[in-house]
């Protein structure tokens, strides 16, 4: 098999079931020396009347290896048995994968142009050009979406000691968190309201900034929409070249703003009391300090659980 590199898939309509995008294109699959040459229907030839030691020889290029005594049966006999393909399409071997080629037709050419006869595929229907090409979309999107996949465990199997670090050093900042909030509970909420209103004013003031200059700037690509910006890699620098960008930014944080300190305004007695039932939470929690253990338990578990779910991904 070191010698058939190219995939074969028997029927690509196969490909148009929705399930293509978890499961996969279910269809009989074969590795090949080459992808075919030419488009071909051994039922086709059967049914002109060709011999069928011509039709077997044809064929046996994309047929799954068996031996020479299970060769010997009838071609209608090893099409049904799903040991080679009812028909097959002249491919470019793409990825490892032979796609069907693209199709130079006439003027007249629309998907429903018929690419095989139904008679010639053993099947109930005729095959389509916008079937190939609905076929080929699903499975290039399966492709795409199992590519993806492999790179995320292929990330996290490379970068799984950062992530338990990275889980135990929060472990650790959390544990110091609630000792600290016997002692600095007013301190550690006040810097933390402190910090939201610095971030978000922050925030809005580099908006505003950015905005005044776009305003000022004669450059016609800043009075566009994004409707009228071209799709391509550079669309996120594009976009935040526009005007109205930075003007949507500037007040939706400016909004979020109002609507934060007018909370605080109003919600301040409430901030005083929550910060007094914090103090004495932390001192009941330092009276009981093993139950700061106990969350590690849940932990555990969910990391084993998350563990497997990742050991079977990469192993199947």
């Amino acid at each position: 098999m070191v010698d058939r590199r190219a995939l074969l898939m028997f029927d690509l309509t196969q490909c148009l079931n929705p399930a293509v995008l978890v499961t996969g294109c279910l269809t009989t699959h074969v590795c090949v020396k080459e992808c075919p040459t030419e488009n071909y229907s051994p039922l086709g030839a059967l049914r002109l009347g060709i011999n069928e030691d011509i039709i077997k020889k044809k064929m046996k290029p994309y047929c799954r290896p068996v031996s020479d005594e299970q060769f010997k049966q009838g071609v209608k006999t090893l099409v049904d048995k799903e040991i080679c393909p009812p028909w097959y399409l002249k491919s470019t071997e793409i990825l490892g994968r032979c796609f069907p080629a693209s199709m130079q037709a006439a003027e007249n050419n629309t998907n429903e142009e018929v690419i095989v006869r139904k008679v010639d595929t053993g099947g109930d229907h005729d095959i389509t050009k916008g079937e190939i090409a609905g076929s080929l979309y699903r499975f290039s999107a399966f492709l795409n979406v199992r590519q993806f996949g492999e790179r995320v465990f292929s990330d996290l199997r490379e970068t799984y000691w950062m992530i338990g670090l990275a889980l135990i050093g929060a472990c650790i900042v959390s544990f110091i968190w609630i000792v600290l909030m016997r002692f600095l509970a007013s301190f550690m909420v006040w810097v933390s309201i402190l910090t939201v209103f610095l971030g978000i004013g922050s925030l809005l003031g580099y908006c505003g900034y950015r905005l005044y200059f776009v305003w000022l700037s004669t450059d016609p690509e800043t009075h566009k929409n994004i409707f009228q910006l071209n799709w391509t890699p550079e669309i996120v620098d594009d976009f935040l070249k526009q005007r109205d960008t930075w003007m949507a930014f500037t007040i939706l944080l400016g909004i979020v703003f109002l609507v934060i300190v007018l909370l605080f305004l109003f919600l301040r007695q409430r901030i005083l009391l929550a910060i007094a039932l914090i103090e004495q939470g932390s001192k009941a929690v330092g009276q009981m300090f093993s139950s700061l253990f106990f969350p590690i338990i849940p932990f555990l578990l969910q990391l084993v659980v998350v563990g497997w779910f990742l050991v079977v991904a990469l192993y199947l």
